[in-house]
């Protein structure tokens, strides 16, 4: 394999590594914003009947 060809790889590689690394990042960002942002419905709007 020429150098270039290596070269090219390593960075295809880091790239896709980082992109799951954010993804995940985000991910526990998101779960951790459920736990101590819990959803609430609108009361007004169940109450109204309507």
């Amino acid at each position: 394999m020429t150098p270039t060809v290596e070269t090219a790889l390593l960075i295809a590689v880091i790239g896709i590594v980082g992109i799951f690394i954010f993804m995940a990042l985000f991910y526990l960002m998101i779960i951790a914003l459920e736990k101590y942002l819990p959803y609430q419905e609108d009361k007004a709007n169940t109450e109204s009947g309507g």
